[in-house]
């Protein structure tokens, strides 16, 4: 991985960040709550306490996270392992429906649970639909093992990082693009899909779309990211498949709401 590439990477991750107006936590730092009883906390803005909002969310939002995981699990496209931590706590939110700007294809996104949290191996960003119940956005991080040997180690402000390729500790390690968006599309009920370039003149990390045989674990080491257009989705606008390498551990996002995605 190249510094100029590492740099863009950071800059994209800031930029998505600041759209969605979400504090990132650290990956073993779940807000400390007690369990689904515990009082959610909620963020200010378009994220916060709104008209018609439930009184108390917080237990139905992890049940229902759980209850998702575990179907995808099911489904083959998630490592049995994933899991959440009672123990860790979460961090719970209630959203209303929004529909983001052109950095985002003007995906709407509906009203919705949004939840963190995880285990010492594993940390979840997921976002559940109010009205289906199905997961329509998730973030998966996987720390990798001490055994493991890091594939590249790169210098970067007087500081050593090394990044591994542990996705197979996320998904199984020969997952396909389209087979993952496969089971994606029968998950949320859509029809065909088609992958789209990506092309923006906000960014300079345009690229084209991956190729459907390429293994998620592959994705890093040339297009990381897949924008997929589904039929009975929002008419041009794509979800995504996105995979990425951090200092010590790997990340798989997929879903809604990603800039230029």
């Amino acid at each position: 991985m190249s510094r100029k590439l590492l740099a863009g990477l950071l800059v994209m991750i800031a930029l998505c960040v600041l759209f969605l107006q979400i504090d990132t936590p650290e990956i073993k730092a779940p807000q400390p709550v007690s369990g689904a009883a515990a009082e959610p906390e909620v963020n200010d803005g378009t994220q916060g306490v709104y008209a018609g909002a439930e009184e108390d969310y917080a237990e139905k939002a992890i049940e229902l996270a759980k209850r998702e995981i575990d179907v995808l699990k099911k489904l083959g496209l998630l490592k049995p392992e994933i899991a959440f931590d009672d123990n860790a706590g979460y961090y719970t939110n209630e959203a209303p429906e929004v529909t983001l700007d052109r950095y985002f294809y003007g995906r709407t996104l509906p009203e919705r649970y949004e939840l963190r949290g995880g285990n010492e191996k594993y940390y979840l960003d997921v976002m559940i639909d109010k009205s289906s119940e199905k997961l329509i956005f998730a973030s998966i991080e996987a720390i990798a093992d001490e055994s493991l040997e890091p594939v590249s180690e790169e210098n970067f402000d007087g500081q050593t990082w090394k990044f591994y390729d542990n996705f197979s500790d996320i998904v199984p390690e020969d997952m396909t693009v389209g087979r993952f968006c496969d089971i994606l599309g029968d998950y949320w009920g859509f029809g065909p899909y088609s992958f789209m370039d990506r092309y923006d003149d906000a960014y300079s990390m345009d690229m084209d779309a991956p190729e459907g045989t390429t293994l998620i674990g592959d994705l890093p080491n040339g297009n990381y990211f897949a924008s997929v257009i589904y039929e009975g989705d929002q008419e041009g606008v794509p979800m995504y498949v996105q995979a990425m390498q951090f200092p010590g551990r790997v990340c798989l996002t997929f879903g809604e709401s990603h800039a230029v995605g």
